[in-house]
């Protein structure tokens, strides 16, 4: 799941990708490439991978400070899954997020196909 961070290309559609290594997160930039109202619309995020939790958050950003949204890749056990979802930052509350299903579940497959082969 961590490939997603720095090679979110392989995932998702967008360009012009670039993250760096910071204390205690990936910060990360990108454009959207795909199609809809997001398309060409700039991404500013801090990105925290929590491997005892198996969990991966990507927290928008607006001029350089976290807002109150993170969008979470948890890998859950029993049975093995990926769950992507939207949060409050603060609150932990799940949030309604207007991602389309079929992008999601592609950037799911792809990761389920690249884990597969390690």
């Amino acid at each position: 799941m961590c490939a997603k961070i720095k090679g979110v290309a392989d995932f998702l559609p967008v360009v012009d990708v670039v993250a760096s290594d910071e204390l205690g997160f990936t910060w990360r930039t990108m454009t959207f490439n795909g199609p809809g109202p997001m398309h060409g619309q700039v991404i500013v995020e801090h990105i925290y991978a929590d491997a005892a939790k198996r969990e991966i958050r990507f927290v928008l950003t607006k001029e350089g400070v976290e807002t109150d949204t993170e969008v979470i890749n948890a890998l859950l056990l029993k049975p093995m899954r990926i769950e992507y979802y939207q949060r409050a930052a603060t609150t932990k509350e799940r949030l309604l997020w207007m991602a389309p299903k079929s992008g999601t579940a592609d950037a799911i497959e792809k990761t389920i196909a690249i884990c597969s082969k390690s």
